[in-house]
């Protein structure tokens, strides 16, 4: 009979024991194996004895499993940092505190900057002055007290957030007023 013969013979005798058999029984010889496998139509009389045994190693390993790192690139979203507060066109009090909330995502890990812009329209509004730097863009939000020296009388006021990871990936708030 050829090797492949055997080997199939073999595998379907032990499949045929079930699991519960498997267990119960540490050795098999062939010629068993060949009575179980006869529901494949293989002659027990052309398959030799040979001992099958099975076993299991408790040998410990001889070389240590070397720990792997993935690396996983997550897709570049559509937006950086989307600013959800302020409202467009809220009004807030010198002396108050305002929240500035944003979207984070993972792929802009890192720190920010928010710089408070303004001007007498929303269209010409310049930089007055940073409210913070190096804060974690994973926080999502940062309450601001009203109370800057750059605060004057603008008509329009917002907010620039810089991911400063690169210096130069930025997101803009809406426009809000400050009332003195």
């Amino acid at each position: 009979m050829h090797a492949r013969s055997i080997i199939t013979a073999f595998g379907l005798g032990f499949l045929a024991l079930g699991a519960e058999a498997r267990c119960k029984h540490s050795s098999r010889t062939a010629s068993s194996v060949a009575t179980s496998a006869s529901a494949a139509s293989v002659p027990s009389s052309s398959v030799p004895a040979v001992s099958t045994t099975l076993q299991t190693s408790t040998r410990p390993a001889t070389t240590a499993a070397q720990p792997t790192t993935t690396s996983i690139s997550l897709p570049k979203p559509e937006f950086f940092d989307p600013v959800f507060t302020p409202a467009y066109g809220a009004e807030f009090a010198y002396g108050s505190n305002l929240e500035i909330t944003w979207g984070y995502d993972p792929y802009y890990e890192g720190t920010i900057k928010i710089t408070l812009i303004g001007g007498p329209t929303q269209g010409t509004q310049q930089p007055l002055g940073v409210i913070a730097s190096g804060l974690d863009n994973s926080l999502g939000k940062f309450t601001w007290t009203i109370n800057n020296d750059f605060v004057g009388a603008n008509a329009f006021y917002g907010f620039s957030i810089l991911y400063e990871k690169d210096g130069v990936t930025s997101q803009y708030s809406n426009p809000f007023h400050i009332k003195h």
